[in-house]
């Protein structure tokens, strides 16, 4: 970064850093000293300030939005671990702020005890609630949760009207907090050696018996907490949500089988309610007309879209980098802002944050493949493209800088023909190779948009679907 814009160590006037870490809780002085080792020598000048893990949330959020004003939901599935005043450790989950001007004020902040690194035997966030289901259960593996929101479309209410919304989520003191225990079933470990080489056996046993011995550690756990005395232990709030069938098979195919897909759709609308009681409440508590969103759970757009629609927000912006990887602009925005006092000057009216390649670097990376590829230089680039997708040709467009977050918003993207009914399918199964449900985004002019979508305001993160008013048509 330092290189990109020509600056040396030498001549930073502050470093500002966010010490989470999910598997233990440093000291300030300890994590500043920790800091100081990963900064190396030619930082030993330089200002170190700590941040809090949603506060850079929140200045990535307001800091680059177009509002003097606005309330600011944080919300994740863990964030910074605390220590509480009765010596219970706790991780913040959904944290409330007021921007105004430069500055950012916490209103308020959910906790959920922990018994240990990433343990939670009472209550979890919503996000984490989310990921436990797409991680644990539907077996998407970590950081996947896009998935979970892309199957629900494909399921119905079956498993909801089974498992309704307040098993899993309950309202105590004005803070909504999420079951945390889901019992999933073990699929029965076949150990006769007719089915299986003496190869794989080891492997099986030591499966089954590290899944024992973590299980019984949690309960240890639990109940070392519970008799310590140090916990404000409520009555069971929740029951325990037994699954009726065990976590699917990463290999399976879940399209024809209803049953996951129904889960994915259960979790995704205990999630909308839930981020709709949230905003309300945030609503009511600040009185203010803009949102501003950030945190992993921001990601999730058809949660997004109800904050304008139900939760009464009638303008929002959400930090494009809404998970962690804008946790380093808004610990520089913190920084800047609150930190150092400077005013506020600049809008994100673009994610486009990443460097751009000079004509001999993009040169030299095409000379790699001169045997693979052909190459031809355009008087009209964004004539013939459009030529070519309307062709029905698929595009690879490279342009600019790279963008800030998980979305292709045009400056790293494939490109498509949106009116052809196969397109979807085409890139799943040939471009990106995956799953034939995952879904893509339609891009179209801004004078265009409110002829072919229920839109008042534009969408350009693709962080609020929307609803398509008119079928494209060839």
């Amino acid at each position: 970064c330092l290189k990109a814009i020509n600056v040396s160590p030498a001549e930073l006037d502050l470093v500002v850093y966010d010490p989470v870490g999910v598997d233990d809780i440093d000291e300030p002085e300890t994590a500043a000293d920790n800091m100081r080792v990963e900064l190396d020598s030619r930082f030993a000048s330089v200002r170190l300030e700590r941040v809090n893990h949603h506060a850079a949330h929140a200045a990535a959020a307001f800091f680059c939005s177009p509002f003097r004003e606005a309330a600011v939901l944080v919300y994740d599935g863990s964030g910074e671990v605390f220590k509480t005043h009765l010596g219970v450790t706790a991780t913040e989950t959904e944290s409330f702020y007021y921007g105004f001007d430069a500055e950012l004020v916490l209103i308020e902040k959910t906790l959920q005890a922990r018994s240990g690194p990433g343990r939670y035997p009472y209550t979890v966030g919503i996000a984490k609630l989310y990921a436990m289901l797409s991680m644990g259960y539907l077996s998407f593996g970590r950081y996947n949760e896009g998935k979970m929101m892309g199957l629900a479309a494909y399921g119905d209410d079956s498993f909801l009207k089974k498992f309704p919304y307040e098993r899993w989520v309950a309202d105590r003191a004005g803070e909504l907090i999420c079951n945390s225990s889901i019992i999933v079933p073990r699929k029965k470990i076949n150990l006769r050696l007719s089915r299986m080489s003496l190869v794989d056996l080891p492997k099986r046993l030591a499966g089954f018996l590290r899944f024992r011995v973590r299980r019984a550690i949690e309960v240890l756990a639990g109940a070392l907490i519970k008799k310590s005395g140090n916990l404000f232990v409520a009555p069971d709030i929740f029951k325990p949500i037994v699954m009726p069938r065990p976590a699917r098979d990463p290999k399976q195919d879940l399209l024809p089988d209803k049953h996951y897909s129904s889960v994915a759709f259960a979790g995704q609308k205990i999630f909308e309610r839930f981020a709709l009681e949230i905003a309300k409440r945030l609503k009511r508590v600040t009185g203010n007309e803009n949102l501003c969103v950030a945190g992993g759970a921001g990601l999730n757009i058809d949660a997004n879209r109800i904050f304008l629609e139900e939760a009464g927000f009638k303008h929002l912006f959400v930090q494009p980098a809404a998970s962690d990887c804008g946790i380093p602009l808004g610990a520089a925005l913190y920084g800047y802002h609150i930190i150092l006092g400077q005013p506020r000057g600049w809008e994100m009216k673009s994610a486009a944050l990443g460097r751009p390649y000079t004509e001999d670097e993009i040169k030299s990376a095409i000379a790699k493949f001169e045997n693979r590829i052909i190459v031809r230089k355009s008087d009209g680039v964004c004539e013939e493209t459009a030529k070519l997708i309307a062709d029905g040709n698929i595009i690879g467009w490279f342009h600019g800088g790279s963008e800030y977050g998980p979305r292709a918003l045009g400056n790293r993207s494939i490109l498509a023909d949106a009116r052809s009914p196969e397109a979807k399918d085409i890139l799943n199964a040939r471009v990106k190779h995956r799953e034939l449900w995952r879904p893509f985004a339609a891009s179209v002019l801004e004078e265009k948009m409110g002829e072919l979508f229920d839109i008042t305001v534009p969408s350009p993160f693709i962080l609020c679907t929307k609803t398509a008013l008119a079928a494209f048509s060839p």
